[in-house]
């Protein structure tokens, strides 16, 4: 690994491109996704339909969940005893919740926790693009570079306070292998009208298994496989409302309050595109 040497932080050590070499699986449990979807897609319709009216069967989401894949999460919530947190702690509709991005299943975890529907951001400067969880899986999947040319940028900014919907920006703009936080990719003007009308900002820290996270693009069933053999692992941490923070304490609250654990600011996005140029030369996708 001495060829990416460039792209480790050298405070840290941390190398937060570089991707896990543990996600080759076979076609075994392949075979057993698809089995256990044939079984459920009577749930699974039933549940499509729910959801597109507005409703949620958290019982019925649970069950899927559970037979598809073994989902395994935990959730906390700062300065709430674990024997304490209830679904009134689960991200609210028009808030707004700045999430550390580690792989693709990070808005369908978001979606699954929420007590309201989501809406996701990537954020590129000034510019803020709104993501479905699915399209986010897929986003993230192909690398987190290249924002898609048909993805809807958001404009009105104080009519988001309105939607109803639970907020998550996910600030890095692209993925790591989740071992520290990435510079941010919103600017301060975008940071300062997306929050002005908010009624709360929170952090959540996801943390998975270093072979869940996507650092680089991979292969959509080979992860897919991965997950069906490994199970999908989250420790989800929800932070205390935040009053008028700035986006270096939000970056510093989601690497764990530790300043020291974040990695140097030209460990970016763009450092990540010469990264992967690096590693495609040297690796088949």
């Amino acid at each position: 690994m001495e060829k990416y040497s460039d792209w480790m932080d050298k405070g840290t050590g941390i190398k937060p491109f570089i991707p896990s070499s543990s996600q080759k699986t076979g076609i075994l449990p392949l075979l057993r996704l698809f089995l256990s979807a044939i079984l459920i897609h009577p749930l699974l319709l039933i549940w499509i339909i729910f959801y597109m009216f507005g409703s949620r069967l958290r019982i019925l989401e649970n069950l899927i969940l559970r037979n598809l894949v073994t989902l395994h999460c935990k959730v906390t919530v700062e300065g709430v005893k674990e024997r304490e947190v209830t679904r009134e702690h689960s991200p609210q509709a028009n808030n707004v919740y700045f999430v550390n991005y580690t792989c693709p299943l990070d808005g369908l975890l978001l979606a699954f926790i929420s007590n309201a529907p989501v809406l996701l951001i990537i954020p590129r400067g000034n510019k803020l693009y709104r993501f479905t969880a699915y399209e986010l899986f897929r986003f993230t999947l192909s690398g987190s570079l290249d924002i898609p040319p048909t993805q809807p940028l958001i404009e009105e900014y104080q009519q988001l306070m309105k939607s109803g919907k639970a907020i998550f920006v996910f600030a890095e703009g692209t993925t790591s292998t989740g071992q520290s936080v990435l510079p941010f990719q919103i600017t301060e003007q975008a940071f300062s009208a997306l929050t002005r009308d908010s009624s709360k900002i929170y952090t959540i820290h996801l943390k998975s298994k270093v072979a869940q996270t996507t650092p680089v693009a991979v292969r959509f069933w080979g992860y897919i496989a991965y997950i069906a053999k490994a199970g999908v692992h989250y420790k989800c941490t929800i932070g205390a409302p935040l009053d008028n923070p700035t986006l270096d304490a939000i970056r510093i609250k989601l690497a764990g309050g530790d300043k020291y654990m974040l990695v140097r600011k030209n460990l970016d996005l763009e450092a990540k595109r010469k990264f992967v140029r690096a590693w495609n030369a040297n690796n088949k996708l």
